[in-house]
């Protein structure tokens, strides 16, 4: 659970159906393609959000320690509820730059 419910990402909104059919040009390796072995942006994307999850479970896991008392380093604890939290802010941003970058691809005229 999150620290903050403005925080979650779960939903439809954060999740990354699969690209079928996208992948290299014909002739060129796959991983030499996307600059990891093998491993798509769609993958790329999902290893993110999975990690931005797990920040928020910590964060809120230490914050629950804390407010019961059973948390050894306080300075640990808000380490991790801010990193949690720019990790938030990162994905926020950068899920409002590719839609307004969609947007304005919408709206090239061809």
């Amino acid at each position: 659970m999150p620290i903050d419910p403005s925080f979650a990402v779960d939903g439809a909104e954060w999740a990354v159906p699969q690209v079928a059919g996208a992948g290299a040009p014909a002739g060129v390796d796959q991983g030499a393609a996307t600059g990891t072995s093998g491993k798509g942006f769609a993958d790329m994307l999902s290893n993110a959000i999975t990690d931005l999850q797990d920040s928020q479970t910590q964060a809120a896991a230490q914050s629950q320690a804390l407010a019961t008392g059973t948390a050894k380093d306080p300075e640990q604890v808000v380490l991790a509820v801010e990193h949690a939290r720019l990790q938030m802010e990162l994905a926020s941003a950068v899920r409002t730059k590719v839609t307004d970058a969609i947007s304005e691809v919408m709206r090239t005229q061809v």
